[in-house]
């Protein structure tokens, strides 16, 4: 991958093949290699997951800088996935995940994988 509309490219396919039923999504181009995505996603059952990346392609990998993936439900975190640095002590760090009260070690998702646990989430309660 050489471009940062090429990443942005393969998250507008993972949303395609998601459960996801409306999108609300910008794309900010800062240079050819790195930009933002900013985006609502909303569910069958009116849960969303709010997504957040800062991204820049360097080795044509995307490495992001900032993320964060916030799945709710009624105004009601379910889960959160976030790399700011406030967790020093847990396992690859800064990498996190909130889940209710409690914090775990978490490695980096990509969107796809996010998109997947909430699917599983849906089906378990069977609102897909």
């Amino acid at each position: 991958m050489k471009t940062i509309d090429q990443y942005f490219d393969i998250i507008d396919s993972a949303i395609r093949h998601s459960a996801v039923q409306d999108v609300e999504i910008t794309y900010t181009v800062s240079s050819p290699t790195s930009g933002t995505i900013s985006a609502k996603l909303m569910f069958p059952d009116n849960s969303r997951l709010e997504v957040f990346e800062k991204v820049i392609i360097r080795a044509d990998r995307p490495i992001k800088d900032k993320y964060r993936y916030q799945y709710l439900r009624a105004r009601r975190t379910i889960f959160r996935y976030d790399n700011s640095p406030h967790h020093p002590g847990l396992p690859n760090f800064p990498h996190h995940k909130h889940m209710g009260r409690r914090v775990v070690g978490a490695t980096e998702p990509m969107l796809g994988q996010v998109l997947k646990e909430i699917a599983t989430l849906l089906e378990r309660e069977g609102t897909t």
